[in-house]
């Protein structure tokens, strides 16, 4: 220990600034009342009636066998099938007529409109021609009922590209209700990160103050410098402080403990009065300083701080 002689000790006495503490007293009211919204999960859109009218349409194309009157079509067409129309019957009628006119009026004359021979000449006649007209218009029945088969599938992709547009429009109004639903929820969970936001600009302005006013009172005493700092060291030895550095501002060394610690005091930071620290002593050891040499000594608070146990500091003879 250093010999007697003057010493100076400093009695300090500091208020937390207005701002400060009207900056906690927001964040704290901010937190205590925000009950952050859990209806963020926006409800899922259904068919528009749009859609379930084209789904239906479609079911009722694939349902309904489209192909089933080509077929009956086809089925006519290789069995020979054929319906004799209006005009048809009346081309026949006129080329039948005819034909027994002639084949009559070439016998009568003869006199032979009873013979055997007339009879077949009468047959053949109307062979010759009907048989003619029967053929071409069999034909053009069969190539057209063909043509019209070959139009069944074309008929089909038209109408699945009309139910198609139709089930487009449908998807569109679809997105747009879910869209609407979409809309409260994610207006509640840009609610709920504002204030979130809020409350850590709050507290980020609050960790970066500036320290609090310090008012300082020099009081004169017949004390040796190496008494001052041990009966700093001394002071805290029932204590477990919280000393960590991050919570410190202003530190100046102000001599060596028997330990070989260096002995600081310092200024407490925003932060540290927020955890109350306001009226704790202003000197002593580094926490991380302390947790080099006596690592026993030194614990982490549930804050996340380093706090000395200084009565785990052994003096060194």
């Amino acid at each position: 220990m250093g010999k007697g002689g003057g010493g100076s000790t400093t009695v300090q006495t500091q208020e937390i600034p207005d701002f400060v503490k009207n900056m906690v007293t927001e964040s704290f009211d901010i937190a205590k009342g925000f009950n952050p919204s859990s209806n963020v999960v926006p409800g899922v859109a259904g068919f528009t009636p749009t859609q379930t009218t084209a789904q239906n349409l479609i079911t009722g194309l694939a349902t309904g066998n489209p192909f089933s009157a080509s077929k009956s079509v086809v089925d006519d067409v290789l069995t020979g099938q054929f319906n004799i129309s209006d005009p048809l019957q009346r081309v026949l009628d006129d080329t039948l007529s005819k034909t027994v006119d002639n084949v009559t009026s070439q016998y009568s004359a003869g006199g032979r409109l009873g013979s055997d021979a007339f009879g077949t000449a009468l047959g053949e006649g109307i062979a010759s021609g009907v048989a003619p007209t029967l053929a071409s218009a069999l034909d053009t029945d069969a190539a057209r009922k063909l043509s019209a088969v070959g139009l069944a599938p074309m008929l089909a992709n038209a109408d699945l590209g009309l139910f198609g547009a139709l089930a487009g429009v449908g998807a569109e109004e679809r997105a747009l209700d879910q869209a609407l639903l979409n809309l409260p929820a994610a207006q509640v969970s840009a609610d709920n990160a504002a204030t979130q936001q809020r409350i850590n600009n709050i507290l980020a302005a609050v960790g970066g103050s500036p320290v609090p006013m310090t008012t300082t009172q020099d009081v004169t005493k017949q004390v040796s410098a190496g008494d001052q700092v041990a009966g700093t060291v001394a002071t805290l030895a029932a204590l477990a402080s919280l000393s960590d550095r991050r919570l410190k501002v202003d530190i100046k060394k102000i001599g060596t403990h028997s330990t070989g610690l260096n002995v600081y005091e310092w200024e407490w930071n925003a932060k540290a009065f927020v955890l109350g620290l306001d009226k704790h002593p202003r000197k002593g050891f580094i926490a991380q300083e302390v947790q080099k040499v006596f690592p026993e000594a030194v614990v982490e608070g549930s804050h996340g701080y380093l706090m000395i146990d200084y009565s785990k500091i052994k003096e060194v003879a």
